[in-house]
């Protein structure tokens, strides 16, 4: 293989972002599958080498059959790859020391029970030993130290479950039935997990329960990524509408407090394995030639917390994958044409970070108005940027604070306007929210409500007690020491039992809300 030294490069600057295309990489100048190839998942491990995997046979002459490995300035073949294409990989993930492999493929480096899901040693692909998948991988995830496989299958290694099982490194494990026709993407945020799908997006609750989650999008979900810097959940796919009938066009953000718009200028679905966070910006893929206001993006477009713009000229073709490897975001997809450069179905964006836009500061509070109690309430403020140097609060005249997330007693009724300043090296970015603070007229019933938790602590669930004349506008909504929702549970009679089946050990916070409005707050003690 010989090396390239021709760098092909195309830079466009568009609205302050420097975005740099290529289609030259060391020692690859062609990828083919005997007609176009196509690239369709990623995999970085480590940041030290990135897995390519997809609809294609050769690396320059040499067979590779639908996956190969860039380290360093070279490539590498996995033995012989799939050796029966009745679909191409989907998916890609490292677990227990093998890597994994799923898509709608037969057979791989005819191994037996290889249909469907493979894996790698480093060394040789085998399969799982009790039977191989039932039918097509799409998507892998880790959580709690086991891996959690989805799909159309309905058993793997002689194990029944419909469209999700989970690998502990020697047994397949049940862990619900979805039920649904498929399973497309998996995701972790915040230490909890979720699955989207025909159905839209549930969280698991441990076991083998799952939760349709509240407010989430009104259709299919095609794939999720997470801006692990500003902790938001990016969710794209097939659909129109989130929080019971919000616009927000094949993508939405839920922050941990509330589902985020992203705006109606997508027109067609976000592809699989196609959702990125680069340099703070959410990147997607698409099949789409222009958005809904008529701007030219050609199947590549990336949302900068306002609004949706493209990325240079694009490709010619679908994306259908993207991956950040070495401070690059690589593309891959259908196309033979990146950035007006040719190509193989595999290009990279080069974006220089010479900006402070990847901080996107938030301030959170688990409601909007509060009552004073006796003259005075205590308001938890949280903010969403655990990695940034530092925070400084901002409460008026009132007072600050210079910790994470700060609580503040208010004595006077009025609308109050919060601020944080977080600092990142050289970069400081300000956020700011406007509380309503309140008398608590007619809060008499409220302080009568006999309001109990038990018990607490508790090493299971816990039991809410409340008298109260009408319950149909109550709920309690339990969220994490950070703020963010765990569960909301509708009150329904004096006794609401709050199950903490999968929840980790630690403080929540149960808050109840009556008539859209918090109440009351009591801590709650998992141990």
């Amino acid at each position: 293989m010989k090396r390239v030294l021709l760098i092909l490069f195309f830079v466009l600057t568009l609205n302050g972002y420097s975005q740099q295309w290529s289609t030259s990489f060391s020692n690859i100048d062609t990828i083919t599958s005997g007609g176009s190839a196509v690239i369709e998942c990623f995999l970085n491990k480590g940041d030290s080498s990135l897995f390519v995997c997809g609809a294609f046979l050769k690396v320059n002459s040499t067979y590779v059959n639908g996956i190969f490995e860039i380290k360093n300035t070279n490539w590498f073949t996995l033995g012989n790859g799939i050796s029966q294409f009745a679909g191409s990989p989907k998916c890609l993930k490292s677990f227990s020391e093998k890597l994994f492999m799923g898509g709608g493929f037969l057979e791989v480096e005819n191994a037996s029970n290889t249909a469907y899901l493979a894996s790698w040693n480093d060394t040789n692909w085998s399969g799982p030993a009790g039977g191989a998948a039932g039918n097509d991988v799409y998507d892998f995830i880790v959580f709690e130290n086991k891996l959690f496989v989805g799909g159309e299958f309905n058993s793997i290694g002689g194990v029944a479950g419909r469209e999700i099982l989970a690998f502990d490194g020697e047994n397949w494990l049940n862990v619900g039935d979805m039920d649904c026709n498929w399973v497309r993407a998996l995701e972790t945020f915040n230490g909890e997990l979720f699955a989207g799908g025909n159905f839209g997006l549930r969280k698991y609750l441990g076991g083998t329960d799952w939760l349709d989650f509240p407010g989430g999008p009104d259709a299919w979900v095609y794939d999720m990524t997470v801006d692990t810097f500003n902790n938001f959940l990016y969710v794209g796919g097939d659909f129109g509408y989130i929080d019971g009938g919000v616009p927000s066009y094949m993508a939405a953000m839920w922050d941990g407090f509330k589902w985020n718009s992203l705006g109606t200028n997508l027109p067609t679905a976000v592809w699989f394995k196609s959702m990125a966070v680069y340099r703070g910006d959410l990147y997607i893929g698409s099949g789409m030639t222009n958005l809904n206001d008529g701007l030219e993006v050609n199947c590549i477009a990336f949302w900068n917390g306002e609004k949706w713009d493209s990325v240079g000229s694009g490709t010619n073709n679908t994306v259908a994958a993207l991956e950040v490897f070495q401070d690059t975001l690589y593309v891959g997809g259908y196309f033979n044409q990146a950035g007006d450069l040719p190509a193989f179905g595999l290009a990279k964006v080069f974006v220089p970070d010479t900006s402070c836009s990847y901080i996107k500061p938030r301030v959170f509070t688990v409601a909007d108005t509060f009552d004073l109690i006796e003259g005075q309430v205590e308001v938890q403020f949280y903010n969403n940027n655990a990695y940034v140097d530092s925070w400084d609060w901002y409460f008026g005249s009132l007072g600050t604070a210079d910790i994470k997330d700060p609580a503040f007693i208010f004595t006077d009724t009025g609308d109050f306007n919060i601020q944080v300043t977080v600092a990142h090296s050289s970069c400081v970015k300000t956020a700011s929210k406007t509380i309503h603070i309140r008398n608590g007229v007619g809060m008499e019933e409220i302080e009568s409500l006999n309001f109990k938790v038990y018990p607490n602590p508790s090493d299971n669930n816990f039991t809410v007690q409340l008298n109260f004349s009408e319950y149909k506008n109550c709920q309690l909504r339990i969220t994490g020491i950070n703020g963010h929702t765990k569960t909301i549970i509708p009150v329904e009679s004096e006794m609401t039992l709050v199950k903490t089946d999968g929840w980790v050990i630690g403080t929540y916070i149960c808050n109840l809300f009556v008539d859209g409005k918090l109440v009351k707050s009591e801590k709650l003690i998992l141990k």
